[in-house]
């Protein structure tokens, strides 16, 4: 690596490098705090968020608008800029949101490792946003991977879910790397290339040619076999089976930052592989996945109780929309998928603050059932109005900007094709579906009595911020939609 590459890669660099010494620092502070794993887990937590935003800072700063670096494997511009920084700061407001949200006596000395895990998470998710490479890609993608199977387990000796949870995505993510190897292999094998630019153009001088370079159906093969692993890492049905099952059995804090965090790097990825996609005619498997996870995950969420579960089917429904935009390869379908994207990641940051740090008054126990929320209107009028507000903004209920962005994504369909009015359909009609069960949520909350009350904990202050700030933005958001998608637009340009 060059001195160049080095300064272009200083905030992940720094980053990376900053993680390591946390953790050396996390062993050695074992020995040097006496019995209090609590303050040992917050100070950690605190230098942890100054790390973020001090490569926040850099990235911002970086005298670099436009580079490539490491052999062109590595590129720098406006959009994966502005990504790495959305990814930053979503990730300094979850970690923000639980630091006050865990049962003081339950935190020992072996919790400082998740702030350490998470900003491996953090590191890998920057590099996928800026490699152009297949095999520096896969390389990033395993590093999250190992450090998302390690964070899910972490609880094994108080959890025996979470070590399940952990041993089922472990084993099915192994599957699917086998299979993204292989996807790779055969991409390496036909074109003898894995440089995402240079495959781009190869793939257009053989079109040109009827493909006459290279064997059209192993490429095929290739393809579907690539977006089947990453359908897995999105949580995109029918490859969905194991996120209610891990999210679930997984660490609360840790199912909300794995939950938002990585998808906006993986989407980055399907928005980078489109030209393969388009160039093997393999874009209608995104089709198939998004009318799959649409009705997968609005009739799924119909019968969950579980907070979690409830959240996860909502996801898979989202994941449905963003893979509607992706497969129509047209330049308002990236711009109205990014700001689906800001709309649905600030949606849940409040949401998930709000749901963390709901927690019995006694013995800090998160509420996880729906039934449990019964009557919080009359315990805390605003929390519970403003959850309300983001349940509905997430179920797309207008005049709230969660449905203007759905709105938009639907337009590109229109703007697309005729064609694309079958799309159009299936969307409307699943989308009365997944607003039952927000609005079952919102029921309980406000028109449902209760019987036998609980005591809840108040909501710290720290959460109140964010959860206000949140809302906030969402209503900002929908009060200047033209101008968010103009910025998009300059940064895509």
């Amino acid at each position: 690596m060059s001195f160049l590459d080095f300064l272009i890669l200083i905030p992940e660099m720094f980053l990376i490098n900053f993680t390591i010494i946390l953790l050396w620092a996390g062993v050695y502070g074992r020995y040097k705090v006496n019995n209090n794993g609590q303050q040992l887990y917050l100070s950690f937590n605190l230098y942890s968020n100054f790390l973020i935003l001090l490569s926040v800072f850099l990235l911002l700063n970086s005298s670099f608008d436009v580079a490539t670096c490491l052999l062109n494997t590595y590129i720098i511009d406006n959009y994966t800029t502005g990504l790495k920084i959305f990814t930053l700061l979503a990730s300094f407001f979850l970690l923000m949101s639980t630091m006050s949200s865990e049962r003081p006596l339950s935190l020992s000395f072996t919790d400082i490792e998740i702030n350490t895990l998470r900003l491996l998470v953090i590191s890998s998710l920057l590099l996928l946003i800026g490699f152009n490479d297949f095999i520096y890609l896969f390389f990033a993608l395993e590093v999250y991977s190992l450090a998302s199977y390690i964070l899910i387990g972490y609880r094994g000796k108080i959890s025996i879910f979470s070590v399940e949870s952990s041993l089922k995505y472990f084993i099915l993510g192994t599957v699917f790397s086998i299979i993204m190897v292989y996807s790779i292999a055969l991409i390496y094998w036909t074109t003898g290339l894995t440089n995402f630019s240079v495959l781009d153009l190869y793939l257009n001088f053989s079109g040109n040619s009827a493909y006459k370079l290279l064997d059209f159906d192993l490429m095929v093969v290739a393809s579907i076999l690539l977006l089947i692993s990453l359908f897995f890492k999105l949580g995109a049905a029918p490859f969905h089976f194991w996120a209610p099952e891990v999210y679930e059995g997984a660490p609360t804090i840790i199912t909300y930052f794995l939950f938002v965090v990585p998808k906006i790097a993986i989407l980055a990825i399907f928005i980078k592989l489109e030209f393969l996609f388009y160039a093997t005619n393999t874009l209608w498997v995104l089709v198939v996945a998004a009318i799959f996870s649409m009705f997968i995950g609005a009739l799924g969420g119909l019968f969950q109780s579980k907070l979690k579960r409830l959240l996860t089917y909502s996801m898979i429904n989202n994941n449905g929309f963003f893979l509607f935009a992706l497969s129509l390869l047209n330049s308002f379908s990236l711009i109205f998928i990014i700001f689906f994207l800001i709309v649905y990641v600030i949606t849940l940051i409040g949401l998930f603050t709000s749901i963390i740090n709901t927690r019995l008054q006694q013995s800090y126990i998160g509420l996880k059932n729906i039934w449990s929320w019964t009557s919080l209107f009359f315990i805390n009028k605003t929390q519970s109005i403003t959850t309300s507000l983001l349940l509905f903004s997430s179920a797309g209920i207008p005049p709230l900007v969660g449905f203007i962005s759905k709105f938009l994504i639907l337009l590109s369909l229109v703007l697309n094709s005729t064609s694309a009015y079958y799309l159009i359909i299936i969307a409307l009609l699943v989308a009365p579906l997944s607003c039952f069960y927000y609005i079952r949520v919102v029921k309980t909350m406000g028109f449902t009595k209760k019987t036998n009350w609980l005591f809840i904990k108040p909501v710290s202050s720290i959460s109140s911020y964010i959860i206000s700030l949140s809302l906030i933005s969402v209503f900002l958001l929908l009060l200047s939609s033209g101008l968010w998608i103009n910025l998009i637009i300059l940064a895509v340009i």
